[in-house]
Parts: structure tokens; sequence; C-alpha cells
């Protein structure tokens, strides 16, 4: 039984045994006829008795007619023979009445004298150890018959009953018990019976230590309130119904001398454990109700209701399951856009008591449900950090006969095709967009594939100027080549969820043909040094991992002449064919072009020729320009200068021209070329000697002050006109 556990049964120390001895010697020559205040008149209990004659009450017991019997520490039990019981202890070691505990075969509880306020009797269990001693809430004692009862010699006191959370702290195998209530706070209530999992039978629920929050309904099943049920209240062939906490009926009954709760879980008869509030009893196993039963506890009656009515009920009964189980409140809101069948319930259901890490560090959990669909594909949720797929798990791994339940705060829809998975998404419209019209979404919808998947921020800002727009002119033959072998480059025919992934690097193949690697580190997950920002994604054929970057093919590239159209930069585009310099934009170069509506007619003019168009082009790819710094163009030496935004070039015998810097992109992902999109041509130009007219005409304006100034001063000198009319 349970009770070996405990620490197994009180052996009389060693300091104690002769003076129990020398007792008991004394004892056997006296007669029956003593009373008990005789008895413990006798020197080995003088301590005791002067403790007990300070009230008057346990003196008229000790020397009345009435049967009682007296639990008496020896001498020996009393630190130097100072120390005077109180009236509570003495009381706890009486017991009216005299039971002959000469043939005590099993357990007996007794009350003692004892009653404190609001706790009412205490009780004192009697019983005899596996090598026949008689004990005494587990401590020995000897019995000798007296006229008024029988006294019984023990060699220390019996402790008063404590809270069952200090009872329960003396026995090393309730330990985790006691830890998970300290964090539950869970107050057993005055007059309960506890029944008490011990260690292994919490080991049962792997993360009730790491969780306890989540288990205050499992315990609460463990406590019987308002009922105090000792072993020998049940007898054989009798059957006791009990409420719990949370009114889950439990049921105690005995047959063959065995007790059983709940007909499956065996109370050891030796091992009533009495507290001031109660009595426990420690069980091999926890408290785990029917499905049903369950359900109707926890308030899922809409999930009751629903298996009732598709006929999933005795499945739900019949093996071993973790349900994932919305609230009435989530079946509430979906009776607004349809009803629940049997595979969405299906869908609900994993195959196994599966307990699931809650915290929000946690790794994910990859759970395949008992759904399966035509296809024959097996369809999984996805458990991680307090969710499962979208919806929150706000009560974790309950408890009962067969079956382990989560409650959620949603219904699950069933898994749809990825193309609809990533439509009903908000950050894949571009990626639809295009798979879309290059007609790719059975490349997306094929069975048991993966799926990297640039966001929208991806094709509005992580790709270099004029590529989305090169990406989706469907009517190009060039666009629809790059942009098809992009996405499925995106796509690797594997399922493979991000707990699958291995530390460190993985090369997978992908539908393109070519090769990518996943690396996995402390960091997180990348595909081509790509981050995934939110993996595991669930479709019926795929598992997408959202990603902020492109995966590029590695024969990938868009050349310079290739993306110049798509930066409105067609007239260069033309001039450069034109003039047969195709081949010298298609290597490592950079390039200053200015966009068709900042080209003028007489300007274009000048433009369309190869030495203006040699003069733009450095034949070197250069990330950045660096200010003062001289470059070898096709045509001429220049001397970049940069002022801001303005770029100034300084040919080495021509004049300097400037333009405005508006954009700077590249050919891509090989970046071959730069291209550098200016507000004007920087053109090749003879220096400009003329007077502007406006410096003209301050010179005109200044000759014209001197011319009167002088005048005045003439006629002022010859005709003695004063200063002020002069002026």
């Amino acid at each position: 039984g349970i009770n070996a556990e405990y620490g197994g049964v009180h052996i009389l120390s060693m300091n104690h045994t002769f003076a129990l001895l020398l007792v008991l010697a004394i004892s056997a020559s006296l007669v029956s006829a003593q009373t008990l205040f005789d008895q413990l008149s006798q020197p080995g209990f003088s301590f005791f008795l002067a403790s007990a004659s300070r009230y008057p009450n346990i003196v008229s017991i000790l020397q009345g007619t009435t049967n009682y019997s007296v639990f008496a520490p020896t001498n020996g039990a009393f630190p130097n023979g100072t120390f005077i019981l109180d009236l509570n202890t003495i009381n706890y070691h009486i017991i009216p009445g005299s039971p002959n505990t000469t043939v005590l075969t099993q357990i007996r509880i007794y009350p003692t004298l004892l009653n404190l306020d609001n706790y009412g009797t205490q009780y004192m269990k009697l019983y005899n150890s596996r090598l026949g001693q008689l004990l005494a809430n587990g401590i020995v004692t000897v019995a000798t018959p007296a006229s008024n009862g029988v006294l019984y010699t023990i060699d220390s006191f019996l402790p008063l009953p404590s809270d069952a959370m200090t009872v329960l702290s003396r026995y090393p195998v309730f330990s985790k018990l006691v830890t998970v209530l300290n964090k539950l706070n869970l107050t057993i209530p005055e007059g309960s019976t506890l029944f008490a999992p011990t260690n292994a039978a919490l080991d049962e629920i792997p993360s009730i230590e790491a969780n306890p929050t989540s288990y205050g309904t499992l315990l609460s099943w463990h406590v019987s309130p308002n009922t105090v049920i000792y072993s020998t209240n049940v007898t054989d062939g009798s059957t006791i119904d009990l409420s719990t906490l949370t009114s889950l009926q439990l049921q105690i009954k005995s047959t063959g001398g065995t007790i059983y709760l709940n007909n499956t879980i065996v109370i050891d008869e030796d091992d009533d454990l009495l507290t001031y509030q109660g009595v426990i009893h420690g069980i091999l196993h926890v408290v785990t109700p029917p499905p049903e039963s369950l359900l109707s506890v926890l308030n899922l009656t809409s999930l009751l209701s629903a298996l009732e009515r598709t006929g999933l009920l005795p499945t739900v009964a019949a093996g071993d399951l973790t349900i994932f189980a919305p609230t009435n409140q989530a079946f509430d809101d979906l009776k607004q856009n349809g009803t629940v069948d049997r595979s969405v319930l299906l869908y609900h259901v994993v195959p196994g008591k599966r307990f699931i890490n809650n915290n929000y560090n946690a790794t994910p959990e990859i759970l395949t449900t008992a759904l399966t669909l035509q296809s024959g594909t097996p369809q999984v949720l996805v458990a991680a950090e307090g969710e499962v797929n979208d919806a929150l798990v706000f009560l974790s791994n309950q408890v009962g006969l067969n079956i382990v339940v989560n409650i959620i705060d949603d219904v699950l829809p069933t898994p749809v095709p990825a193309s609809a998975t990533l439509v009903a998404r908000p950050d894949f419209t571009y990626l639809i967009k295009a798979a879309t019209a290059y007609g790719l979404d059975s490349a997306l919808d094929q069975p048991n594939i993966t799926i990297f998947a640039p966001s929208d921020p991806t094709w509005l800002s992580n790709l270099p100027y004029g590529y989305t727009d090169f990406l989706f002119a469907t009517a190009n033959t060039d666009s629809r080549t790059k942009a098809i072998q992009l996405i499925k480059n995106h796509v690797v025919p594997a399922l493979l969820y991000s707990p699958e992934i291995a530390v460190g690097n993985t090369t997978l193949n992908t539908l393109e043909g070519d090769t990518i690697v996943v690396t996995k580190n402390n960091n997180g997950v990348f595909v081509n040094n790509v981050p995934i920002y939110d993996p595991n994604i669930v479709a019926s054929n795929a598992v997408i991992h959202a990603i902020n970057g492109f995966v590029f093919p590695k024969n990938f590239n868009i050349s310079t002449l290739q993306l110049l159209p798509f930066i409105n930069c067609t007239v260069f585009a033309d001039y450069i064919q034109k003039n047969g310099l195709t081949k010298e934009v298609s290597g490592n170069v950079t390039i200053f072009v200015v966009q068709d509506a900042n080209i003028k007619k007489d300007v274009g003019e000048q433009l369309n020729q190869v030495s203006a168009l040699k003069s733009i082009i450095i034949p070197e790819y250069l990330s950045e320009l660096e200010n003062n710094k001289r470059y070898q163009t096709l045509q001429d030496k220049i001397t970049i200068r940069r002022d801001g935004t303005r770029y100034y070039l300084e040919y080495e015998t021509k004049a300097r021209t400037n333009a405005k810097f508006l954009k700077h992109t590249f050919a891509y992902p090989t970046q071959q070329g730069s291209i550098i999109v200016l507000d004007q041509p920087l053109l090749d130009v003879e220096e400009d000697k003329s007077i502007s007219p406006g410096i003209i005409a301050l010179i005109v304006i200044i000759i014209i002050v001197i011319v009167v100034a002088a005048i005045g001063v003439i006629i002022w000198k010859r005709k003695k006109v004063p200063y002020e009319s002069v002026k």
C-alpha cells in the first residue's frame, strides 16, 4: 500500500526503550482493579499526571467509573521534565470508551475528547503494524487494563491534528502535490475528504508542475467538501457517493475488502491521514472522469451536443484522445456563419493523450488530427505560444478517463488548399496575384509541399526599383519566365514543419530544380539567409512559412537593359540598342539614365549618339558613388562630385554639368548593373562663355547711377545750388 511510501511504521527509539519497559514491568505487577489515575500515579507517568491534575474534569475522568482510553506519554517524552501539557493536548490523548484492541484487524478511527472551534471533534487512528504492534497515529503503544478503561503507554506525544498542507508536507511522496497546491493557493475546506495523488500519480500529467494554474479544476475533483469519509465508514459491499468542489460526482465502494474510488483507483485502508479539517486518502492515480462528465463539468455543453448530434460521442469515449474544445461562446459565434459538421469536429481531435506545453517560448508541436481528407493526407494542428492554429488555448491539459481536453476560444475551420489559405491572409496579395497571373495555382495546391511565402512588404520594399513592375508584366516573355522561376523556387516538394528542421544547415530541392539552404539556430529559422517570421501556417496540402525576402534561383538575373523600360527609361533602352551598345551595358557597369518624361527633344538628339552614351557608362559595378573620385567612362575620364542630392560631373576638357539624384537601382540579384536615375541628362557639352542677360542689365543700371551722380556734382559746384536741391 501507499503507507510503505509514507515511511513505514514507527519503531520505539532506543533512548526511550528502557523507560517504557520499566513502566510495563511495574504495570504487570498490578491488578486491573486500579483506576487510570492509580496507574498514572506510578513513577513512570509523573510528568503526564502532573499536567492532567491541573484540570479537574480530567481528574474526574481518571478517577471515575466510566470507561476511557488514555494514551499516556512516559516521563522520557518530556524534555528535562519541565514541559507542561495544555488541555487541548491532554484531551487529544483520551478516547471515550475502551475499544478491544487485542483483536484489531484493520484501521479504526476513534473520536477523542478534543473539540476544536470551527473544526469539531478530532479523531485518532488505531491500527496494527505489519510487525503486530498497536499504533496510535503511527506511535507504538502497549495496553494495560484499568478498572475504568485502558491505559496505553506511549514514548512520545501524539501531535495535535494539523491542516492538510502541513500533514501532506510530512510525507515526501506528496511533495509534488504540495508544490502545485501552494502555487494554486487552493484551500482545503473544513470538514473535507482529500484524495491526494502521490508523486507517481502526478507524473501521469507531465506539465502539471510547470503549468499548475491549468490544473485547478483537476485538483478540485480530488476534494469532497462537507463530508469526512474514513476507510472505516466504507463497509464491504457498500457504496458512498460524493460531490467535489466542482460538482463532479465521485463514488467510493468496497468490494472483497478492497476500497475503490470511481471503480478503478484503490484506496489503501491503512492510509487515513488525519487533519483538523478532515481526512486525507493517498491515491496512486489522479481522478479522471469519463469524457461526458468531464465536458459537462468544464461547461463545454455545446461541444458535447455537437458530438452527440454527429454520432462521435462513442468514438470519444472509446480510446485515448486529445480534444481541443471550443467554448460555448465560440459555437454561438459560429452559428451566424454556419454549422459544425463531423469533419470540423474530427479536426479538433488528436489520437492519443497529448499534454501540450502552453509556455510562450516552447517549441511548436505538430499534432496529427483524426481528420483525413479524400486525398489521404492527414490534417494537422500547430500548437505554439499558447495557441493552436490561430485559436487561444486558455485552459490546457484537463484530464479525463481517456481524454485530455484543451479549451480554446474559437472553432477551428478545416484546412483548405494553399492557394485559398494564402488568399485568406492579408499579407500575401502579391504572391497570389503573381501565381494567378502565371497559372501557378495548381503548383501551390499539389499535395505534401512546403511553401516559403514572400510577404507583401517583400514585393513592395525589398526589391530594387522597377522589379515588381517587371515581374508583373505578364505580356513580356522575359517577365513571365523570370516570375515563374522565382515563384517555383519558393516551393519544396515535401512537408517540412519548423520543429522537424534540424539545427544547422539543411539543403532542399525546389520545384524550380534549384537547391536552397534552410538554417536553424538560436536566432530562428532562415531560408537562404531570409528569416521566417510566421512559421507553420496550415493548409490542407501544405505547410506555409511566411518570409520577408525572396529566395532567388541561382540562374536568376534581370539585366540592365531588361530593367530600363520598367523604370520609365524606354528612350535610353532604345538609344542603347540603336547605337549598338547592348554588350557594353550587359556586364558589370554603372549607367546614368534619365526617365522618359525628363528628356526634351533637343536633348534627346544629343543623347542619341555613341559618344554621348559612352560618356554616361562606367565599365564597373558601383553600389554607390564616392565623392571627388575620378572614374573612367567608355568615352572620357570624369570626376563625380556630390552635394546633397545633386551630382556634378567634371570632364577633363569640358564644362561641369549637374543633375539631381532621383533613384538608384540594380540589375538583381547578381548585381551586374548599377543604374542611377537623374532628373536631367549628364551631357558632354562645350563651355558657354556668353554673359547672361541678367548680368548685362545689372551693369547698365550701375552705369546710369554713376552718370547721374556725376552730373549732380558738377551743377552744384557751378551754380552754388543748395545741396538739398541738388539732391
